[in-house]
């Protein structure tokens, strides 16, 4: 096929540190979605308040029927992250160091290379200055091994923000805050006249399932001296960091030539890709396969790819990428019918004619489409016709 390069694009569920290892192992090259709320090297940016929006600057993926979206570029080297994650994990644990001591851990961490093997000991020798306790050592060293032969690598993020879905989240979350809300004051109004434990159990109804744990976060319970909870308050800084991510997604990608709007878009032709899958498997009905041996087996796929590279050029080239489905329920109503004739009641002769059911307008409009100016022509492609 010609095909000079191939880079594979993937959706947040198929970014592992497996798959990416495979991938590069075998040169190719890559562009995944995010998982925002998981993934650490993110995790870095959003702490260091780098989605700073251009505005009023709006780049277009390219796309005409696709909204505007914002976008920025950020690159994070893994060394500048290792070091940035072992300050937050010492801050956790309440744990002050000094310059100094920070100096001769950066400078073990710049020696790390990709070619040379991580030695335990030697890191957990270096972190000694920083702290004496070994759980948080093992706890840092762990976060440093998960990187060996990638410590010279810079990650190349693409940050997007759809302002339209930006707006959208925001309503939907006030309305789910206020809807909480009213169910929490009718609950107070109950706690008061219920055993602590019924009262408890009165809180968790409230926020079970997964819509309602991921809710919970926003809301701080109050409770008075006996356990029992007294009143409730809303999380504003759990709010102010979901509204970070409001219609936000981002791509990890290996190519750095590539311009950062040309990685939005191969992202999102993947909705096309997984469109057709959806159609080779529901429209086309790829299975079952009745068929046993392998040309068979063969010679079945290659006919339904047929049909749905088929269905692709009626839907791109007769309706503007729109579904084939609509034209196809409205054609499905025309019916040839055949009828058989006997010339009387006496004789055995008979003859059989075919008579195309009432076309409409648009019926008419969708077989000129492909070509067929006389439906009653269909009589010629009819498969039960018997063989002579």
């Amino acid at each position: 096929f010609q095909i000079d390069e191939t880079i594979f694009v993937g959706d947040r569920g198929m970014i592992t540190k497996l798959n990416l290892a495979d991938l590069e192992g075998q040169g190719f090259e890559y562009i995944m979605g995010v998982k925002m709320r998981q993934d650490e090297l993110f995790e870095m940016l959003l702490a260091q308040g780098q989605l700073t929006w251009p505005e009023p600057a709006k780049v277009s993926t390219g796309h005409p029927k696709r909204q505007p979206l914002q976008i920025i570029e950020r690159r994070v080297a893994v060394l500048d992250f290792l070091e940035w994650k072992t300050k937050e994990i010492l801050r956790a644990q309440g744990i002050g160091v000094t310059d100094a001591a920070l100096a001769d851990f950066n400078a073990w961490m710049r020696s790390l290379s990709d070619k040379v093997t991580l030695v335990w000991e030697t890191g957990m020798r270096v972190l000694r200055a920083l702290t004496s306790e070994s759980k948080v050592r093992r706890q840092i060293m762990t976060v440093i091994r998960r990187y060996a032969g990638c410590y010279e690598r810079t990650y190349r993020f693409v940050i997007c923000r759809n302002p339209l879905r930006q707006a959208a989240a925001r309503e939907k979350r006030g309305e789910a805050l206020t809807r909480y809300g009213q169910e929490l004051d009718k609950a107070f109004g109950q706690a008061a006249a219920k055993p602590v434990d019924e009262a408890e159990k009165a809180l968790h109804k409230i926020f079970e399932g997964h819509t309602g744990r991921t809710y919970r976060k926003f809301f701080i319970i109050e409770r008075e001296s006996d356990r029992r909870w007294s009143g409730y308050r809303l999380n504003e800084a759990a709010i102010a960091a979901e509204a970070v991510l409001d219609g936000v997604f981002a791509l990890l990608s290996k190519r750095d030539d590539l311009p950062a709007e040309k990685v939005v878009e191969s992202y999102k032709n993947l909705q096309e890709v997984e469109t057709l899958f959806d159609d080779f498997k529901n429209f086309v009905e790829v299975r079952p396969i009745r068929h046993r041996l392998e040309e068979r087996v063969r010679a079945h796929i290659f006919i339904c790819i047929l049909a749905l590279l088929l269905k692709r050029i009626f839907e791109i080239n007769h309706l503007g990428s729109k579904s084939v489905t609509g034209p196809l329920a409205e054609i499905a109503s025309v019916k040839l019918v055949k009828y058989k004739l006997k010339f009387s009641h006496r004789e055995e002769r008979q003859q059989t004619m075919f008579k195309v059911t009432t076309i409409g307008p648009n019926q008419q409009k969708y077989f000129k489409m492909i070509g067929l100016k006389n439906p009653a022509n269909l009589e010629l492609f009819l498969w039960c016709r018997k063989k002579k």
